[in-house]
């Protein structure tokens, strides 16, 4: 459903821009379809706001130029974007008509003992730390992804596993990017894709200025990634790993990174200090802040710290990536203690004045999702958990 957002827009977007009569979103939506349709859900209002036409101009200019130039896309968020399921769904069928630029982040999380994304998983061995967005204090440095892994054990690696029925790993996604530590007290790391091929020694820190690798992989399609440090001078102490970009070598399609951890919010986003630096380098053309239920469903809305963390988010977006267009997603209703949470609608109203604001995009699931009480709804029709604000995977 929320998909269908996306290219009801861009149609509007297209219709206003190029002044065609036929710009009445009556007209546009009857081109819309689903395939299952629910009583409780607004359909008429699934659309994306905004509300100065140049602000959001950049992206679709951008977007209607994938065949030849990649879009990337950074979707941020908590539990349901760290499963991937959903944010997934997305990636995939924007990937079908726009070209798939590759498959984004992926990352070890196994190395903080938490769950990866559907279409993957990972094993660790040695000794591994990590820090996560949700730590109270974090005691390494975080990047966009809100996770870190640090070792300092000369025979640590990790497996990185893709679920074959999902093909992640398609023909062509030969480049990776890893984000990490590259001053000279990084250990440097090798790679492989089979247990039958032979090591590729990465170079992290020789005379390297950037926060990142690049890797060119000799294989164009593999289901495992096999990682392990390498110590090969005395000054190496220690690897930090930030997040890895699986993508297409070629500069076209969509690339679409999801990072999510589990119970983030606004709180946690400013927490992750290298964020602005690392974005510089990754360009994203539409940043996604899916972000909010996790400051709001428990206690009194408190707007002015919310008010303060999302402008601080966006303000620090803005800097780093001055040409980069931000999306607000507003939070579905939720139950606590069995109670819906009142304070979704205060929030969807909240990020509809930022949007007007700053200008951005902005999307009212919350609206579209059926607003207050409409999660008792979701339950019984099978489309959300026992806890009542997670969903199953068909939601």
């Amino acid at each position: 459903m929320r998909f269908v957002l996306f290219f009801l827009s861009i149609y509007f977007y297209l219709l206003v821009f190029t002044q065609n009569p036929l710009n009445d979103p009556n007209y546009i939506s009857q081109w819309i379809r689903y395939e299952k349709t629910y009583p409780f859900i607004c359909y008429s209002k699934n659309i994306v706001e905004w509300y100065v036409l140049g602000a959001v101009h950049p992206f679709f200019e951008k977007l209607s130029k994938a065949g030849g130039d990649k879009v990337t896309i950074l979707h941020i968020g908590d539990s349901h974007v760290q499963s991937d399921i959903f944010t997934g769904f997305i990636r995939d069928r924007m990937q079908q008509i726009f070209g798939n630029g590759g498959r984004g982040f992926v990352f070890p999380y196994a190395v903080a003992k938490t769950n990866s994304a559907y279409d993957y998983y990972s094993t660790i061995y040695g000794s591994w730390e990590f820090s996560r967005s949700v730590d109270l204090q974090p005691r390494f440095p975080l990047s966009f992804s809100g996770i870190t892994a640090h070792t300092t054990d000369t025979s640590a690696g990790f497996t990185l596993i893709f679920k074959n029925k999902y093909k992640s790993i398609k023909k062509d996604f030969s480049q990776l990017t890893f984000f990490c530590n590259t001053s000279k007290e990084s250990m440097d790391f090798e790679l492989r894709t089979s247990s039958f091929s032979p090591w590729i020694e990465v170079k992290v820190n020789q005379n390297n200025p950037l926060p990142y690798v690049k890797i060119e992989l000799p294989v164009s399609t593999f289901d495992t990634l096999f990682f392990r440090v390498k110590k090969n001078t005395p000054d190496q102490r220690f690897f930090e790993l930030y997040a890895i970009i699986v993508e297409k070598k070629e500069n076209n399609g969509i690339l679409y990174i999801s990072t999510g951890v589990n119970g983030a919010g606004s709180y946690s986003i400013l927490k992750q200090r290298l964020a602005s630096e690392h974005l510089k380098y990754l360009k994203p053309d539409l940043v996604i802040l899916d972000i909010g239920i996790n400051d709001i469903y428990r206690g009194v809305f408190q707007e002015q710290l919310l008010l303060s963390n999302l402008i601080r988010i966006i303000q620090e977006l803005q800097s780093c990536c001055p040409t980069t267009n931000i999306m607000l997603v507003s939070a579905q209703n939720v139950l606590y203690r069995n109670k819906s949470v009142l304070n979704c609608q205060l929030y969807s109203n909240l990020l509809r004045k930022i949007a007007r604001q700053y200008p951005l995009f902005f999307y009212d699931y919350f609206t579209v999702a059926g607003g207050n009480y409409s999660m008792q709804n979701w339950y019984h029709a099978g489309l959300a958990q026992r806890d009542k604000k997670h969903l199953t995977f068909e939601g």
